[in-house]
C-alpha cells in the first residue's frame, strides 16, 4: 500500500465544501492532512451531516486523483461489513473506503427495540441494554480488518452514530487514528431544525413506514443537541417525533412524546392539538376535548383546533356547541370543505332544513363543482316542496357524475313527487343499468308503474324487488296495492 500523497486543492468540490461549512472547514483539513500521512490500516471517524459528508466524499476523490476510492453504502439490513468488503477489495483493490449509511442499520435496530417495548425516557435518550448486530460484528472483526485490509476506512456518520461506538463498539471505535466533527454554524444549525420542523409538519405529509422509522430517529438526534434553553424547539421536535410514532402505529410512544412536549413547553399549542386527535381516534373524547380546550385558550386563530373540537363534540353528541366550533373553523377558513360538510349534516340532523341549505350554497361558493353539496341541496329543497330548486341542485349534480346511484334515484323520486312518471321511470332505469340487482330502484319503479296503471308491469318490478331482498318491507306494501291482501299474504307467508 503507497501512501497518500500530496493533497492539491480543487477549485469545484473544495470550494464548495469551504463556502457552506465554514466552521468545519478546519477539522476537513486536519482529516485530509490526516489521510495523506496514514500508512497501511488507518480508521477515521467523522461526525457530520449526510450532506456534509457527501460533499467531504467528492472533495476526498478529487484530492487524491491517483488513489482508488470509493464510497461503500450500508443498508438496513447491513449486520456486517468485514466479508463483503474484503471480497470487493480482492476483486478492485481500492485504497481509501468512505463509508456511509450507518445509521441506516440502526434505524432498524431501533425499531426492533420498539416492537419489543421499551420505556418512555427513551424517547429523550438512547437504551444501551443490546448491542446492535452491526456494532456487534465491528467489535470482534476489529483485528481481521487491520490484518486483512491495508486501507484507509472513514465512516461518515451523524452524531448519535457517534454515540453507539462510543458505548456499543468501544473496542473499535478506541481503534481509532482520528476523530473529526465537522461543526455547523448556529445559524446551520437553526436552519436544521427549522426545515426539520417544517418538513415533518406538512399537512398533507404521509411517511412511509420507513420514512417514519427514520424521522424518529433524526428527530431524537436533534433533541439531544439542544439545551434547556431551547426548550420551544425541543417541544416541537418532540411533537413531530409524537406524530411519526403515531403514523406507524406507535400510540403509548406517541402519546409519551406529547405529554413530554408539554412537560417542555405547556405552551405549545399544536401539541395539546396533537393529543386531542390522538385521544379523539382513541373514542377517549372528554379527555380529547380538554386538550382541545387548552389549544383554543392558547391559539384561538388555528382552524385545526376548532375543527377537531367540533369533532369530538359532535361525537359527545353535543350538536349546538360542535356547530359553534364549526362556525369558528369556518370564520378562519372558509375554504375547509369538510367543516362545511359537517356543519350542514348537523344542522340537517337539528331539522335546520334553510340554514342548511344556506350552509351548503355559502360552501358552493368556495367550491361549485361539488356534487355532494349540490346533491344535499336538492334533497333538502325537496323536503321543502322547493321542486324547482331542487331540480335544479339534483340535476347540477347528475352534471358533475353521472354515475352516482343515490343521484338518479333521488332525481327519480323528485320526478314522482312532480308526476313526471315517465321521466322518473327513466331515472331508476339509470340506476338499474348501473345497480342491476338495487331492490329499491326495483321497488320505486313499480311504485310508478302502478301509477301509470301498468299493474303486470308494476307487480314483475315490484316482485324483482322481492326476490333481491325479501325484507323490503316497502316493496311487501306495494305489493298489496297491487295483488290485493289475500294474495299478498300468501306470498308473505311463504317467503
Amino acid at each position: 500500500m503507497t501512501e497518500f500523497g500530496t493533497t492539491v486543492r480543487s477549485d469545484t468540490a473544495f470550494a464548495t465544501f469551504e463556502q457552506e461549512n465554514p466552521e468545519a472547514i478546519t477539522a476537513f483539513t486536519d482529516l485530509l492532512r490526516a489521510l495523506r500521512r496514514k500508512r497501511g490500516f488507518g480508521l477515521f471517524f467523522v461526525q457530520c451531516s449526510h450532506l456534509q459528508g457527501q460533499q467531504a466524499i467528492a472533495v476526498i476523490q478529487e484530492q487524491f486523483p491517483q488513489k482508488r476510492v470509493i464510497e461503500f453504502i450500508l443498508t438496513p439490513e447491513s449486520e456486517t461489513l468485514y466479508d463483503t468488503l474484503a471480497t470487493r477489495y480482492r476483486a478492485e483493490e481500492f485504497d481509501l473506503v468512505c463509508i456511509t449509511g450507518v445509521e441506516e442499520s440502526l434505524y432498524k435496530y431501533e425499531e426492533t427495540l420498539r416492537q419489543a417495548g421499551w420505556e418512555s425516557e427513551a424517547i429523550f435518550n438512547y437504551q444501551w441494554k443490546d448491542t446492535p448486530p452491526l456494532m456487534s460484528h465491528l467489535n470482534r472483526q476489529r483485528e481481521t480488518f487491520a490484518e486483512h485490509l491495508p486501507i484507509l476506512l472513514v465512516f461518515f456518520v451523524p452524531n448519535f452514530v457517534i454515540d453507539y461506538f462510543i458505548r456499543r463498539a468501544p473496542d473499535f471505535f478506541d481503534w481509532r487514528s482520528g476523530w473529526f466533527e465537522f461543526m455547523a454554524s448556529e445559524t446551520a444549525f437553526q436552519a436544521s431544525i427549522f426545515d426539520a420542523l417544517v418538513y415533518y409538519n406538512k399537512a398533507d405529509m404521509v411517511l412511509t413506514r420507513a420514512e417514519s422509522e427514520r424521522a424518529i430517529v433524526e428527530i431524537k438526534a436533534k433533541i439531544l443537541q439542544l439545551d434547556d434553553r431551547r426548550y420551544r424547539e425541543k417541544s416541537k421536535l418532540l411533537r413531530e417525533q409524537g406524530r411519526a410514532f403515531n403514523a406507524i402505529g406507535y400510540i403509548s410512544q406517541a402519546l409519551d412524546c406529547y405529554d413530554l412536549a408539554l412537560q417542555t413547553d405547556p405552551e405549545n399549542e399544536r401539541a395539546w392539538l396533537s393529543k386531542g386527535r390522538l385521544l379523539y381516534d382513541l373514542a377517549q373524547y372528554q379527555e380529547a376535548l380538554n386538550q382541545y380546550d387548552r389549544a383554543v385558550h392558547l391559539n384561538s386563530e388555528l382552524p385545526e383546533v376548532w375543527y377537531g373540537r367540533g369533532l369530538t363534540l359532535e361525537a359527545l353528541e353535543k350538536y349546538p356547541q360542535a356547530i359553534e366550533s364549526y362556525r369558528a373553523t369556518l370564520t378562519i377558513d372558509p375554504r375547509h370543505m369538510d367543516c362545511w360538510h359537517r356543519k350542514g349534516k348537523l344542522l340537517i340532523k337539528a331539522k335546520n332544513y334553510t340554514q342548511a341549505i344556506r350552509t351548503f350554497e355559502k360552501a358552493l361558493t368556495f367550491d361549485p363543482e361539488s356534487e355532494n353539496f349540490w346533491y344535499l341541496k336538492g334533497i333538502l329543497h325537496h323536503k321543502l316542496k322547493q321542486y324547482e330548486d331542487a331540480l335544479v341542485s339534483i340535476e347540477k349534480a347528475l352534471d358533475l357524475n353521472s354515475l352516482h346511484t343515490a343521484y338518479w334515484y333521488h332525481y327519480g323520486m323528485l320526478l314522482k313527487d312532480l308526476q313526471q312518471y315517465a321521466a322518473a321511470i327513466e331515472s331508476f332505469d339509470q340506476v338499474l343499468a348501473i345497480k342491476p340487482y338495487d331492490d329499491q330502484a326495483w321497488c320505486m319503479r313499480g311504485i310508478v308503474m302502478e301509477l301509470m296503471g301498468e299493474h303486470e308491469q308494476a307487480r314483475n318490478n315490484i316482485q324483482r324487488s322481492l326476490v333481491i331482498n325479501p325484507r323490503n318491507f316497502q316493496a311487501w306494501e306495494a305489493l298489496l296495492e297491487v295483488e290485493g291482501l289475500e294474495t299478498m299474504l300468501g306470498q308473505f307467508v311463504s317467503q
